[in-house]
């Protein structure tokens, strides 16, 4: 009988980890939870989502017939092991984030042994938070934004941080902050003259409700909302000032073609899409805009009263793609060397060229490989003509009961 005929299962829940934990043993291993009293269990640690922002590892430690150490940089590894059956297994959690600060600790004690099925929980006991800040600046900075500060004052402290700008977006987090305190935050950011481009105030409470605020503005233009996004609360809403309300067509530049998928494991044209990145300070208008495979041959049409926000990836598809953004036809996506076009009102807005080999138009092809996406990371915009900038899906998502491997609608990561 095979080593694994027999399961243990066992689930870590650490605060917003999951850790399931999965033990089998061999066919002689007893009850007794004695350390040697028959073979070991094979152990599985997956740990799951986790929505916490500027993550640096996870350890887990295991104490008991014998001991294991965890580490991970990602809260979506998998580890697999063996512990012997014991009746006191400890497991303790650590969560590091933002440049080694421990956030979050817990631990518990369960039996293993053969047969088990159960469900374990370590309780995360917070110890601090910290803010962190992401403001999109479009692609080029086309307001020249030079520099920019977070003001951050409360009873006991008063400091202010400055942002690390890169040429599309600014970004900064504090030190680490005291739970259960109100602190009034002030940002501002500045041209190379020092004229105030931008300007926002307010307050917010950060207890073990609210560990980790995420501040991501979505445009500086406009009186819209600033969605700020919590660990474990739904999303709240705050009003800024921002310079005037714009709203327009794209022109050239505005629009990146970011991500497309044109080998599926189904035939026909099922699955494929075509994903587009907002990289204006500005909400677009795409009335009139098409999709084709040269700037002059229209093929899809996308529809009426289509508002694309800034810096947002939308995706294009059919009905058999989950959640379209914008469904249309794609058509069938051409598997080889050919051209896809993003033009509105007559005017090229985005193009690639891409290829599986090397040719007169590009010496460096696009990776292509069945069920899985090619992906550009906005980090490598600059260079969206060259095949080396571009890699294949890593990430697994579903599209109905089929898991593919790519990043739709968000920002992709490349080896």
């Amino acid at each position: 009988m095979s080593l694994l005929s027999k399961n243990t299962k066992k689930t870590i829940l650490v605060g917003a980890l999951s850790v399931l934990l999965l033990s089998a043993c061999h066919d002689n291993a007893s009850s007794d939870k004695t350390p040697y009293a028959g073979g070991t269990a094979a152990v599985r640690l997956d740990i799951g989502s986790m929505e916490m922002p500027l993550l640096d590892s996870i350890t887990i430690d295991c104490f008991g017939a014998d001991t294991t150490h965890l580490v991970t940089i990602s809260a979506e590894s998998t580890f697999d092991l063996d512990l012997l059956p014991f009746d006191s297994w400890v497991f303790k959690a650590k969560v590091y984030a933002n440049g080694g600060l421990l956030t979050q600790e817990g631990e518990t004690e369960v039996a293993v042994s053969a047969g088990d099925l159960m469900d374990v929980v370590i309780q995360l006991q917070a110890l601090i938070g910290f803010i962190y800040v992401k403001i999109p600046l479009g692609l080029g900075n086309p307001l020249g934004i030079e520099s920019g500060t977070l003001s951050i004052a409360s009873d006991q402290l008063d400091s202010t941080y400055t942002f690390e700008l890169d040429d599309k977006e600014a970004t900064l987090s504090t030190q680490a902050l005291p739970l259960g305190k109100t602190y009034f935050i002030q940002i501002h950011l500045f041209n190379a003259l020092g004229d105030t481009i931008y300007a926002f105030s307010d307050s917010i409470l950060i207890n073990a409700d609210n560990l980790f605020p995420t501040i991501i503005l979505e445009s500086l233009r406009g009186d819209i909302s600033v969605s700020i996004q919590m660990q474990t609360m739904s999303p709240q809403e705050w009003q800024a000032t921002f310079s005037t309300s714009k709203k327009r067509t794209p022109i050239a530049g505005d629009l990146l073609i970011t991500e497309f998928f044109v080998y599926p494991k189904i035939s026909g044209t099922s699955f494929e899409f075509v994903e587009i990145y907002n990289g204006s300070i500005d909400s677009l208008i795409l009335d009139s805009c098409t999709l084709s495979e040269s700037s002059s041959k229209s093929r899809t049409l996308l529809p009426a009263h289509t508002v694309i926000p800034p810096a947002t990836f939308w995706v294009l598809g059919n009905d058999s793609v989950d959640s379209p953004d914008i469904i249309i036809d794609t058509g069938d996506l051409p598997k080889s060397a050919r051209a896809l076009v993003f033009h509105c009102r007559s005017e090229v807005i985005d193009s690639i060229w891409y290829n599986t080999a090397t040719d007169s138009t590009n010496t460096n092809p696009f990776p292509m490989a069945t069920g899985k996406t090619t992906q550009l990371p906005l980090d490598h915009w600059k260079t969206q003509d060259s095949g080396t900038s571009w890699c294949l899906g890593n990430s697994t998502f579903q599209f109905g009961e089929n898991i593919f491997y790519g990043s739709p609608g968000k920002d992709a990561s490349c080896p």
